[in-house]
């Protein structure tokens, strides 16, 4: 991890954001204390065909048409 002041993190923002999305993790400090840390956000909300495979069930019948005593519930929410 390297650290970066303030001041060399808005000179060089360019560089160090492609630093970081190549992995590296940098640390801005204002003076000697450390404030921020730049960390590559992961997948980046890309969609990955599969990533739920086994988490999500759907029951048998889950599509079957709702009953007439469900229709009316649910006519008489809206």
């Amino acid at each position: 991890m390297e650290f970066v002041t303030v001041h060399q993190a808005k000179t060089h923002l360019s560089e160090l954001i492609a630093r970081v999305e190549r992995g590296e993790e940098i640390t801005i400090k204002r003076g000697r204390d450390p404030v921020v840390q730049l960390v590559a956000i992961k997948d980046r909300n890309r969609r990955r065909p599969g990533a739920f495979k086994g988490q999500i069930v759907i029951k048998p019948g889950a599509f079957n048409p709702l009953s007439r005593k469900e229709l009316d519930l649910w006519e008489r929410e809206s």
